[in-house]
């Protein structure tokens, strides 16, 4: 597990899966897998969080994201069971990923 930039985050890619999974404040946030993108159960974060997470996806996807988006894929989610972001599925979760 290595820290992410300055911030009270962390980035734990040993997953043999090839999982890589983003940690704020000791919290799994999200899971990157292939070509889905996983959040799990809080969604209302502080807005440091959001900032972590933000940066986060920025790096990994190579396009810039917003929490506006992230909101709008949360509705979507939400309303139809299903979304995407920049070429990603996105799952929202209200389980506790695994081997946390």
């Amino acid at each position: 597990m290595k820290r992410f930039h300055y911030m009270n985050a962390y980035i734990d890619e040993d997953f043999t899966d090839g999982t890589i999974r983003f940690i704020s404040y000791n919290s799994a946030i999200l899971d990157i897998l292939d070509d889905t993108l996983t959040f799990y159960r809080r969604w209302q974060y502080s807005r440091s969080t959001v900032r972590q997470l933000t940066r986060f996806l920025s790096e990994k996807l190579n396009k810039q994201v917003s929490i506006f988006e992230l909101r709008d894929c949360k509705k979507r989610f939400d309303k139809t069971g299903k979304a995407s972001l920049h070429g990603y599925n996105v799952i929202f979760s209200d389980y506790q990923p695994m081997h946390y």
